[in-house]
């Protein structure tokens, strides 16, 4: 049953109040649309849901080309961000990999830059953010690849990590 759960009574002229109080308000604006400007975005956003799917590919076959294709997807998602500061949602459909791309280089062992992938991506202001899932798992990574660190300082070297 849709509706609420007991009748409402509106008393209202030329609809003063909505006759249900959870009813939502959506103002539109028309405006002038840039169609060009529009498919060139979602033509960005596009390409990059074909760079992490292919990323997703390739992470245990050849992990070092996952994490460059993963980083390419990274800015370019920071790049549509940038370039829809008010609409970001329009064009952008894709969540920053980052889950991904820090679960490579844990594998790796590459936990500095695991780590520093993790704090680039909290400082940035991910409009779309993740899904809780997503931010659970990027939690304990960081905890996890923090202790590893902690017990072995030379973790900490970028070198010490096996060629994809």
């Amino acid at each position: 049953m849709y509706g609420p759960v007991c009748p409402v009574v509106w008393e209202g002229e030329g609809r003063e109040a909505f006759p249900y109080p959870d009813s939502i308000n959506v103002k539109v604006f028309i405006g002038k649309v840039d169609w060009h400007e529009q498919k060139r975005l979602r033509a960005i956003d596009k390409e990059v849901k074909e760079i992490i799917a292919k990323a997703k590919t390739v992470e245990n076959t050849n992990s070092d080309d996952a994490v460059f294709l993963y980083r390419e997807a990274i800015r370019m998602l920071k790049d549509i961000d940038h370039q829809c500061e008010k609409y970001f949602s329009t064009w952008r459909q894709q969540k920053f990999p980052i889950n991904r791309l820090s679960l490579v280089l844990e594998r790796q062992k590459r936990y500095k830059e695991c780590v520093e992938e993790i704090e680039a991506y909290e400082k940035l202001t991910d409009k779309i953010g993740l899904y809780a899932g997503e931010k659970e798992s990027l939690e304990k990574r960081t905890e996890k690849v923090l202790k590893a660190i902690s017990k072995d300082p030379a973790n900490l070297s970028a070198d010490a990590h096996p060629g994809g």
